[in-house]
């Protein structure tokens, strides 16, 4: 997560404009084009853009600091520098293209045909469960973002040998995470005392493995039922336990990449 984190740091600090200030109190702003490779650009202190660039500057050391703080921490954990960006790429593009961020970023939420009947609302949007509105609750706390039952096409086995078909199914949460640009998936399960609903978790969750997502890997389980619900603490346990697969994966990988 260190080198997530900080990859995506430099990203956003990339993305802004470069300002320096030599001892007074005009910007310089180097900007693309001109007759050679840069040209830059003046703010003076009276200039109605002044506000606009302090506040980058002011962004721009926060990042620098963060991301300091983050190199002595990855030194510090694993003995070797952060990853470059080539090293980052091929890190990103293994984690497989069922679960990447751009997939992500074309899933819509509420795909499930089925009408939701409960009341249980957080935020001005409807949940079908009190166990999905408490997942809710926990995925919030860790500052995830997600999407609520979004429509994914997964591979079933098919009649034959070696055939396959391909199925519709809506995870209770996709649930992003930028940083490696990818995604996984949070079941709430939250009627196991139920025979039918079982069964049919059971279902969805061989779909899952069939397709190589798997319980702890790529895929959060939070059983529950009409009795009993985890505290959001357990929750909280189990999404980050599969955070920290999906990044020690990542850890692993790069490692690796240095040795």
């Amino acid at each position: 997560m260190l080198m997530a984190r900080y990859n995506y740091l430099k990203d956003m600090l990339n993305s802004m404009p470069e300002l320096n200030c030599p001892g007074s109190n005009i910007f310089y702003i180097r900007m693309p084009g001109g007759k050679t490779r840069y040209s830059y650009k003046r703010v003076y202190p009276n200039s109605p853009e002044r506000e606009y660039y302090e506040q980058i500057l002011r962004k721009r050391g926060e990042l620098k600091e963060q991301l300091i703080r983050l190199e002595n921490a990855w030194q510090d954990k694993h003995g070797f520098p952060i990853p470059t960006a080539d090293e980052r790429q091929f890190v990103v593009i293994n984690t497989g293209s069922r679960l990447s961020m751009d997939n992500f970023n074309m899933l819509n939420e509420y795909s499930n045909p089925r009408p939701i009947e409960t009341n249980y609302v957080s935020g001005g949007r409807k949940y079908r469960s009190r166990l999905e509105l408490h997942t809710t609750e926990a995925l919030s706390l860790l500052g995830l973002e997600w999407k609520y039952e979004p429509s994914i096409t997964l591979s079933v086995p098919g009649r034959f040998m070696g055939y396959h078909r391909t199925v519709t199914i809506n995870p209770d949460f996709a649930v992003a995470v930028p940083e490696l640009k990818r995604f996984f998936i949070v079941e709430a399960l939250g009627m196991l005392s139920d025979k039918s609903y079982t069964e049919e978790a059971c279902n969805k969750i061989k779909t899952y493995a069939y397709n190589g997502i798997y319980p702890s890997k790529d895929l959060v389980l939070i059983p529950g039922d009409s009795t009993y619900m985890p505290p959001i603490e357990a929750i909280v346990s189990s999404v980050a336990a599969t955070l920290d697969h999906i990044c020690s994966e990542v850890v692993i990988e790069a490692g690796s990449l240095k040795l």
